[in-house]
C-alpha cells in the first residue's frame, strides 16, 4: 500500500468533480420540481431507484439545494420529508407526489425522522416535531394533508444558548444537533433519557451512529480559518479524536462542508466533503486518502 511519510494511504480512482462542464450521471428515476417562490431559483431534484436518494445536479451536491428554498432532505423506506424555508413538505416514496405538508413562518433548516417523529430544527424557535401518526397520506380530494396543527415543540433537558438550529441527525434511539455555539447529543427511551452538551463556537453539521457515538464538524473563527471533525465517545466531552485543517489528514486553507460516516462494528469511516473534494478516513487503520476538486 503506498504511504506518506509512513502513513498508508487509501487507493482509489481519482474523482473528476469539474465545476465546469460537470456531466452528471444519468439516473433512474423521476423528475420531481420544487414550487419556486417569488424570486427564487427552480431547484430540480431526482430521486433514483437505484441510489435511494434525491440528487441535486444542479448544484452537484446530495439533498441541498439553492439557498431560500429546499434546506435538507431525509428520506427512509416510505417518505422523503424536506426542510423548506416555508415548512415541512412531505413525498411518498412509491408515487412520488406530495401527500402531506406543514407551514412555518421562518421554515425550517435541517430534518431527520425515526420511526415515531419527524424532528425539524428551525432557525428561530429551536427543535420542533411531528409525530408520524399525522401523516397518513393525502385527503378524500386527492390535496396534501395539513399537519400544521400536529407540530410542536420537542421538549429537552438543557437549555440552548440559541434558538437557531443548523444540523441535527439521529440513529436509533440517539439524536444529535448543533447550534452555532453549542452541540448536543441525547439518548431517549420510553422511560427517560440522557443527553450531553457542550459549548462549541463555529458549530455546524452532525452525525450520529447506532451506538451512541456521534461526529460534529466546526470552524474557529471565520470561514478561512481551520476546520476540525470531532468524535465523542460515550456521551462524554471533550471529544476523544479531531481531525483538523492543517493536520496530516486534512490540508490547510480547505473549508469541511459536510461529513457522512460508515460503521463496521468499531471501525468507523469517515467521508469528509470539502470545498476542495473529499477525504476519506479509516479509523480502523488511520489509512486516508484526499480525493481532489480538478479544475477549481
Amino acid at each position: 500500500m503506498p504511504t506518506v511519510s509512513g502513513v498508508p494511504i487509501i487507493s482509489g480512482g481519482l474523482f473528476q468533480f469539474l465545476i465546469d462542464g460537470y456531466a452528471p450521471p444519468t439516473w433512474d428515476g423521476d423528475e420531481y420540481v420544487w414550487p419556486a417562490p417569488v424570486s427564487a431559483a427552480t431547484c430540480y431534484d431526482v430521486w433514483t431507484e437505484s441510489n435511494t436518494q434525491w440528487v441535486d445536479y444542479d448544484e452537484h451536491q446530495w439533498g441541498l439545494c439553492f439557498p431560500g428554498l429546499l434546506n435538507q432532505i431525509w428520506s427512509d423506506n416510505t417518505y422523503v420529508f424536506a426542510a423548506i424555508d416555508f415548512g415541512l413538505d412531505v413525498i411518498d416514496m412509491v408515487t412520488e407526489q406530495k401527500v402531506a405538508y406543514a407551514e412555518f413562518e421562518y421554515g425550517f433548516s435541517t430534518v431527520w425522522a425515526d420511526d415515531d417523529n419527524v424532528y425539524l430544527g428551525s432557525y428561530t424557535d429551536g427543535v420542533k416535531y411531528i409525530p408520524r401518526t399525522c401523516i397518513s397520506g393525502t385527503t378524500a380530494s386527492g390535496t396534501p394533508s395539513d399537519l400544521t396543527s400536529c407540530l410542536a415543540d420537542y421538549v429537552t433537558y438543557y437549555n440552548m444558548s440559541s434558538q437557531r438550529v443548523l444540523y441535527l441527525h439521529g440513529a436509533g434511539n440517539y439524536m444529535s444537533f448543533c447550534t452555532p455555539n453549542e452541540v448536543f447529543a441525547e439518548y431517549r427511551t420510553e422511560f427517560g433519557g440522557s443527553y450531553c452538551g457542550t459549548t462549541v463556537s463555529g458549530a455546524r453539521k452532525c452525525f450520529t451512529l447506532p451506538d451512541g457515538t456521534f461526529y460534529y464538524t466546526s470552524v474557529s473563527g471565520n470561514s478561512a480559518d481551520a476546520w476540525a471533525v470531532s468524535r465523542v465517545n460515550n456521551f462524554t466531552f471533550p471529544p476523544a479524536v479531531e481531525y483538523r485543517t492543517g493536520g496530516w489528514m486534512l490540508p490547510l486553507d480547505v473549508r469541511i462542508t459536510d461529513i457522512f460516516v460508515t460503521t463496521a462494528g468499531t471501525d468507523n469511516t469517515l467521508f469528509i466533503a470539502t470545498s476542495s473534494g473529499v477525504c476519506v478516513i479509516d479509523e480502523g487503520t488511520s489509512a486516508y486518502g484526499m480525493y481532489y476538486n480538478i479544475g477549481g
